[in-house]
């Protein structure tokens, strides 16, 4: 086991959201209260102020690319370091609140209203052009808050777009299952907290590259770049980003092969401060496949 053990977890999202699905692939005991975030700046105001132990959110998804938000958080939070991370697949389903079938559904497509989260829409946009073209779109702040609203309704053609955990958590029924336009669709989520925690599974880590403080000239991130590899150290990201209130200014978010805790990520990241390149560590980690 990883070691890290959280007491809460703030998720951006309802209960029975992805959020939530991803915390209970890492603790399906559900050993820990959830806490119920609206935002991912309210995740990390919570760890902040310690209403909630840890939080948990979502840093990349392989059809959209990475959660700028998210790592601006991370920026904007030094304090706060990656424990473990888990990628999940997102399954999107047609979720109702009696049992029906899509052919029901469709018979009454004129008078049928889908609300979800707007990336959940834009993932099954195409399904929803083919089976339901006339359907009425309705944007939500949440996939879980979608089939709690169909679950408080009362017209059968209430529909929402969420996961097969969201269906189950709210007692709700699936109407079609696996819609996504494209089936291989998965989300990283990543743990953390502010107690500068050591997960002695660790196998991989992450850190913010920060170049403004050296002038810029060509090759100036591959000479970063080349620290790393003289200490044999495998990037499996890199994700640059633009630095707020500075003109063309960007900070590099690495992912490596080598926990923090390593020997050659010490020596590399002293080399890298040594050549006046800004780091900040966002912690060690382990990987989890859902």
């Amino acid at each position: 086991m990883s070691g890290i053990n959280p007491e809460s977890i703030a998720i951006q999202g309802e209960p029975g959201s992805f959020h939530h699905q991803a915390a209970n692939y890492l603790y399906p005991d559900n050993g820990y209260e959830l806490v119920p975030c609206r935002r991912f700046s309210d995740v990390f105001s919570a760890v902040s102020s310690g209403n909630a132990s840890h939080g948990l959110v979502a840093i990349e998804n392989n059809l959209y690319g990475s959660i700028n938000e998210t790592y601006s958080l991370f920026r904007e939070h030094p304090d706060m370091r990656i424990s473990r991370e888990v990628r999940m697949r997102i399954g999107q389903c047609l979720i109702s609140h009696r049992p029906t079938t899509l052919e029901k559904v469709q018979e009454a497509d004129g008078s049928v209203y889908v609300r979800s989260q707007s990336p959940a829409i834009a993932q099954v946009e195409h399904w929803l052009q083919d089976n339901l073209p006339t359907a009425h779109i309705e944007y939500v702040d949440d996939t879980a808050l979608s089939v709690q609203q169909v679950m408080n309704s009362d017209n059968p053609n209430d529909l929402a777009i969420a996961g097969h955990f969201a269906a189950q958590y709210y007692g709700a029924h699936v109407a079609a299952a696996d819609i996504n336009d494209d089936p291989h669709n998965y989300t990283r989520f990543v743990l953390f907290s502010n107690r500068n925690e050591i997960n002695p599974d660790a196998s991989a880590s992450s850190i913010i590259l920060d170049t403004s403080r050296k002038p810029d000239r060509p090759g100036l991130q591959l000479s970063a770049l080349a620290i790393l590899f003289a200490f044999n150290i495998n990037l499996t990201k890199n994700h640059s980003h633009p630095r707020g209130g500075k003109t063309q200014a960007y900070d590099f978010y690495l992912d490596t092969d080598a926990p923090l805790e390593s020997r050659r990520m010490q020596l590399a990241i002293k080399s890298l401060r040594k050549a006046r390149f800004g780091v900040q560590e966002l912690g060690s980690y382990d990987r989890v496949a859902a």
